[in-house]
């Protein structure tokens, strides 16, 4: 796929350049690709709405007893695995499998609004 998309891409490089408009000359990059302040502006304040900061990977989490009760809400995994006392990587898991953690713990996917 990215072999055909450079092909195009060299023939758009090969036409006038009024004709284009912020596209990266490598196809699968964005090396080349030049972005103005204000759009660079416009990318950062965006990222900075998402949840976890700057993070577009956070996945908000929540944690409930065995019982089921709401214990605590978290805007990332790793916020969750640091008071629970687990990696990330444990807390997905935990998510995925939905295990137990620590014999105390449920661990669920949220989405804060």
């Amino acid at each position: 796929m990215l072999i055909r998309e450079q092909r195009w891409l060299n023939w758009l490089f090969s036409q006038s350049s009024n004709i284009r408009y912020n596209f990266s000359p490598t196809a699968g990059n964005c090396t080349g690709c030049k972005r103005s302040e204000a759009t660079r502006a416009k990318i950062s304040a965006a990222n900075s709405r998402r949840i976890g900061s700057k993070n577009p990977i956070a996945v908000a989490t929540i944690v409930k007893d065995i019982q089921g009760n709401l214990l605590m809400e978290f805007p990332t995994r790793k916020e969750a695995g640091e008071w629970l006392g687990i990696s990330r990587q444990g807390v997905s898991l935990a998510i995925k499998k939905g295990s137990v953690v620590r014999g105390l713990y449920r661990v669920f996917s949220s989405s804060f609004s």
